[in-house]
């Protein structure tokens, strides 16, 4: 949530992007054909194919990317913007069908507001030596950007556009609410403690309870025991005086 709120405080100005591809080189082995794909988030642009192969490992190209993208810093007098990552993926294809062969990661950030330039862009990590391609930037301000205003929007609601005012008021309103929830998650952590400690006590009282039961058990067997035996001396003297009396009766 803190995320999303920073990025509300922070300015967004929107630019146009254009990439030019100028030339592609692979030392390639093989007859094929090579392109470039030019990637930002899910959203791709594919270039034309081009044919290389042994002798000629590098052709020119006219491919040109373009789309208007939000780029952010944080306040207006910042020099430079947040980073802004895009790809740039190159695929073949021969006979034997079609994969990447590389791909390198780029931060467009880098080139905001600057005079057009070619670039050469290495790709290390590519199947075939010596891969690169040249390019130029051109990122400028859109012409409908409005970078003093920062907006928000959703699949719910329609876009809005906020003062900084209504954003600082979202902002403490938020650490408000988080401050709360802190507070909340020490009472229930506290509520938590209390509980395990009566179940504790249940638990020591019911084995207290056992332990008492199992006394009154012994003491109620023991009882009976001496029932019996109180039953027997009685039988025994009664024989004892019935004999006695007989005994006395012959005399």
């Amino acid at each position: 949530m803190f995320g999303k709120l920073n990025r509300l405080r922070q300015v967004k100005a929107d630019y146009k992007i254009t990439v030019k591809i100028l030339k592609i080189a692979a030392s390639v082995e093989d007859d094929c054909e090579v392109q470039v794909v030019w990637k930002r988030g899910p959203e791709e642009q594919k270039g034309e194919w081009v044919d290389l192969n042994y002798i000629e490992v590098d052709a020119d190209l006219q491919d040109e990317f373009s789309k208007v993208s939000g780029f952010y810093k944080a306040s207006a007098s910042a020099e430079t913007y947040e980073e802004k990552k895009c790809q740039f993926v190159l695929n073949m294809r021969n006979s034997y069908g079609e994969q990447a062969f590389g791909n390198i990661e780029m931060n467009m950030a880098a080139y905001v507001g600057k005079d057009s330039e070619p670039q050469k862009i290495e790709f290390p990590d590519s199947f075939f030596k010596d891969t690169y391609i040249d390019v130029e930037w051109t990122i400028q301000l859109d012409e409908s950007a409005r970078s003093s205003t920062i907006t928000a929007s959703s699949s719910s609601v329609a876009t809005k556009t906020f003062t900084q005012a209504e954003v600082d008021d979202m902002i403490k309103s938020a650490e408000t609410l988080e401050t709360q929830k802190v507070e909340l998650a020490a009472q229930l952590e506290k509520i938590y403690e209390e509980q395990a400690l009566i179940k504790e006590a249940m638990a020591k009282e019911h084995k207290n309870h056992k332990y008492m039961q199992g006394k009154l058990d012994i003491i109620e067997a023991n009882v009976e025991k001496f029932k019996v035996q109180e039953k027997y001396l009685k039988n025994l003297i009664e024989i004892t005086a019935e004999l006695q009396e007989k005994a006395e009766a012959e005399t």
